[in-house]
């Protein structure tokens, strides 16, 4: 066997170590874009319930002043009225005849 020159070894040294330098950075980069991807999905439920809020806020202007009982009472009352009991039952994601604004 052909023992290798002290200048080919460490020419391969470095060759091996510039691979690794970029294997650290490939992975570097990918558990980044997993952190953000990741922070991207836990702001989507306060973006969500903030868009309900200021919806029910829209159309109930009084809501801005009630206390969370208060919130908790109007919405038991108004999920036990039959047409809002029809929606609910008849709802499905994605038909937009049920998105409408001017139903009900």
């Amino acid at each position: 066997m052909k023992q290798k020159s002290s200048q080919k070894l460490l020419q391969e040294m470095q060759v091996a170590g510039q691979k690794r330098n970029q294997a650290q950075h490939k992975l570097e980069r990918l558990e980044n874009r997993a952190a953000y991807l990741q922070k991207g999905e836990r702001a989507k439920r306060p973006h969500h319930l903030c868009n309900i809020g200021g919806t029910v806020e829209h159309f109930i202007p009084a809501a801005r002043e009630m206390d969370k009982a208060a919130i908790y009472l109007l919405f038991e009352q108004l999920t036990e009225l039959p047409e809002v009991q029809a929606f609910l039952s008849n709802y499905k994601e994605g038909d937009p005849a049920l998105h409408s604004t001017t139903s009900m």
